[in-house]
């Protein structure tokens, strides 16, 4: 059964508290009470704790919000007595014996308090230690892993030596039925270059479509090959190139720089000589 005197009691401690703006918070900063036993003050709940500590607690509480720790008691003895008048009566007695007691029992609480804040102090400080020891654990595995990493993981990484323009000419020269190329990628221009020797005429041929074409440079080295859209080939000669082409619309020719006229339409096949002259057509020899 619910005590009405200590309900009304602890409304009237928790309304005499907000009045004053002070927080629970602010009591327990100065106080160390913990803030869930000021709350079961304040909700009329006063057997959470032995009489002894909710007494001493009740002395803090009434002095943090300005009030009269003697009448405070008084009040609490008065709100748990099922005889208002008679505890009232005998109240400034009881309140005497309260100022002879409270020393001892502001002790006890005080040895409580004590002990209390010696436990937290033990535990932060093996907190400490564990802390200490998990960040070496860490930093130890750490160095390790680098240290495998560097010294022991074996290199997957694949090294591609490209050959050098005098090694690709000299490779080629040995096989005289071999035109001698330079093939490297150009991202920008999607070009491919054929170098031969330093020679006089330099014959650029850009597809505009894809075409086939055989090629015979200086009436002495040929070379057969397909050349697709949008790439570009460049020849080199001393003094002529001969071309069969399959797609005569389908190639653009530019000879040491200037552009030569179109040789034909898109599927015509022609036979052509390009030399400082510029383009000379030929009969297409048939099998």
């Amino acid at each position: 059964m619910v005590n009405e005197g200590l309900k009304n009691f602890a409304e009237e401690l928790k309304n005499l508290r907000e009045k004053k703006a002070i927080s629970l918070n602010e009591i327990y900063d100065k106080t160390r009470i913990d803030v869930k036993y000021l709350g079961e003050i304040e909700n009329g709940n006063f057997d959470v704790l032995p009489e002894v500590y909710m007494r001493a607690f009740l002395r803090k509480y009434a002095v943090m919000i300005d009030l009269d720790e003697d009448e405070i008691l008084s009040k609490y003895e008065i709100a748990k007595s099922d005889n208002p008048e008679a505890v009232s009566a005998n109240n400034s007695s009881k309140i005497k014996l309260d100022k002879e007691a409270n020393s001892e029992k502001s002790d006890t609480y005080n040895d409580f308090e004590e002990e209390n804040n010696n436990s937290v102090e033990i535990n932060l400080k093996k907190n400490k230690k564990n802390v200490f020891l998990i960040g070496s654990i860490v930093l130890i595995s750490a160095v390790i892993v680098i240290l495998y990493l560097f010294f022991f993981q074996e290199s997957t990484e694949e090294i591609i030596v490209e050959k050098t323009i005098d090694k690709i000419i000299s490779e080629r020269n040995e096989n005289a039925s071999e035109t001698k190329l330079e093939t490297a990628d150009n991202s920008s221009k999607n070009e491919i270059i054929t170098a031969i020797s330093h020679d006089s005429l330099s014959l650029k041929i850009n597809a505009i479509d894809t075409s086939w074409m055989r090629i015979m440079i200086d009436n002495k080295l040929e070379n057969e090959f397909i050349l697709n859209s949008n790439l570009s080939k460049t020849l080199k000669a001393k003094s002529n190139f001969t071309i069969l082409i399959g797609n005569a619309g389908g190639v653009e020719l530019v000879l040491n720089g200037n552009k030569l006229p179109m040789i034909g339409k898109k599927g015509e096949i022609k036979n052509i000589s390009v030399d400082l002259k510029g383009i000379h057509y030929m009969r297409i020899k048939k099998p």
